[in-house]
């Protein structure tokens, strides 16, 4: 008994708590460990901020745009508190927030290299993705003088900046987590994400966190690189922070984990003036890899989506238009040999030349711009299923009202094998589809007849009730009319792939077949 109340008696006085590796431990032990961190730290609390589609007019009133959001995806973003700094007057100040404690938060701030954001994140119910990016908002103009950009840089509201929202680096995402984890983290597996400019200060912090007793598998550091401006003033970058939360398996238990956001997702700023700093140099991108080369080991897949093509080509001109036209969208990042992102919408070259890069992450992706979509008018979008050929975890068909990059609907897919559960109407669209509207696959189209369940077929109308897609309905994408784009907007139609399995990243654009739009003629934007 008195060994009994002398081992309680250390444990109660001793100053960290002692956990194994393999301890599931509360969001509660992390933020006990922030408050320890106090006083030779700094510490202030921010607030998470869920992204709801009610609030989208209050961005466009802002920026004139919602930056292409996935609409399949939940949007969390941390709010870091921002007292005492200069926060943009143009845009910025508009989104702060009450904090706690009587501060003020934003999702746009500054960090200096005495400072870190971290996140701590009990991670939610199982889904096909759930990644932690940080990104420059935007940069001071004046810093690009005499550096000739490839295309126009878009000006902020603020007319001494560039709008970037490019990425500092990799996705942290859940792919991340479990290597280093050692297991799938969803459903209250907590971690912690700590980003800084600062190498000496996120080793401080790590053990810091090991030495309370914080699991070190748990926690994750972004560098913020050396091609990235930190400071606390206007000429400083700023930056924003996204974590994506995406097909989850169950709805309402997604729902129900963000509808407790404040107890899921803590958000501190952290401030230790007297560290030290060395500073972590460029971030360099993971290479894209792939399972299945779709464009050299089977060049019966490539002809097998031109046949797929041409006969809702010749559907769509019988029915209701007879200039109709089958285009291939466009790579939106190119990748060099090895895999690596090096030019388009990718972080690293939009800071480098002041290019808007609307919140890149590590998915491959591919898109395409129609002028409009009448009433009773249909698009067919065909592709490859990438997640049949194991090339993506999760795929997602996504539509944009153009004129201010808004997502309003989108169709996916996950791949079974990868994220353990199947959501999504692509696998097996492209023969449902053909027999639902009675087109017949001729005996000369071998290809198609072989590759059919590698391919989808993803219709886009305003009205699924209108004769040329009707019987298809099922595996429409509905624009609802007008309630989503109005009428004689452009729509854009993007392809996203997210994590080739066994990766951490998107599949290499070198080795993928993109989607084939067939449309009206009239209807198609020539880039």
């Amino acid at each position: 008994m008195r060994t009994i109340i002398l081992s309680l008696i250390i444990l109660l006085s001793a100053d960290k708590y002692v956990y194994s590796d393999n301890q599931n431990q509360s969001i509660d032990d992390y933020a006990n460990w922030i408050t320890t961190l106090n006083p030779t730290y700094e510490v202030t609390q921010g607030n998470a901020y869920l992204l709801k589609k009610s609030e989208r007019p209050l961005f466009v009133s802002i920026f004139g745009s919602c930056f292409g959001e996935n609409p399949a995806t939940t949007y969390i973003i941390p709010q870091p508190p921002v007292n005492h700094r200069y926060v943009d007057p143009f845009y910025a100040t508009a989104l702060t927030t009450p904090g706690p404690n009587n501060s003020t938060a934003n999702i746009i701030y500054r960090l200096s290299d005495n400072e870190a954001l971290v996140t701590i994140v009990s991670y939610p119910p199982k889904a096909a993705y759930f990644g932690y990016q940080s990104y420059v908002f935007t940069r001071n103009s004046n810093h690009y003088v005499g550096i000739t950009p490839p295309y126009p840089r878009t000006k902020s509201p603020d007319p001494k900046r560039y709008e970037i929202f490019g990425s500092i680096g990799n996705d942290v995402n859940n792919m991340v987590v479990q290597n280093q984890y050692g297991a799938q983290p969803w459903d209250g597996t907590v971690v912690v994400y700590i980003t800084t400019s600062n190498r000496n200060l996120a080793r401080a912090l790590t053990r810091k966190a090991e030495s309370y007793g914080i699991n070190k598998k748990s926690i994750y550091v972004e560098p913020i690189g050396s091609n990235v401006i930190t400071g606390v003033t206007r000429s400083a970058d700023d930056l924003t922070t996204l974590i994506r939360y995406a097909a989850p398996k169950s709805t309402s238990d997604a729902n129900q984990w963000t509808d407790n956001l404040s107890k899921n997702v803590l958000v501190y700023k952290v401030t230790h003036s007297d560290s030290s700093v060395i500073r972590f140099g460029e971030n360099a991108y993971t290479a894209h890899s792939i399972n299945y080369n779709e464009t050299h080991f089977s060049p019966n897949l490539k002809t097998a989506l031109q046949q797929l093509s041409k006969l809702l080509q010749s559907y769509l001109e019988k029915m209701q238009s007879s200039t109709a036209l089958a285009r291939q969208s466009i790579i939106v990042t190119k990748d060099n040999l090895e895999g690596i992102p090096y030019k388009g919408l990718i972080g690293a070259y939009g800071i480098q030349y002041g290019l808007r890069c609307e919140g890149d992450n590590h998915s491959s992706n591919a898109t395409i711009t129609l002028k409009t979509l009448g009433a009773q008018e249909t698009a067919f979008i065909v592709g490859v299923d990438h997640t049949v050929l194991n090339n993506s975890s999760y795929i997602s068909i996504d539509i944009y009202d153009s004129i201010n990059s808004s997502g309003v609907a989108n169709s996916s897919q996950t791949n079974l094998k990868a994220v353990g559960f199947n959501k999504g109407n692509l696998t097996g669209s492209a023969k449902a589809v053909l027999e639902a509207l009675g087109i017949k696959i001729p005996p000369s189209c071998v290809q198609l007849q072989k590759e059919i369940e590698r391919l989808y077929v993803s219709p886009l109308t305003r009205n699924i009730s209108n004769p040329t897609i009707a019987a298809a309905s099922k595996y429409c994408i509905d624009l609802m009319g007008t309630s989503l784009i109005p009428a004689g907007y452009p729509i854009s139609i993007s392809e996203r792939s997210y994590i080739v399995p066994n990766t951490t990243t998107g599949g290499n654009v070198n080795y993928m077949l993109y989607p084939i739009i067939i449309a009206a003629g009239q209807n198609f934007i020539i880039p």
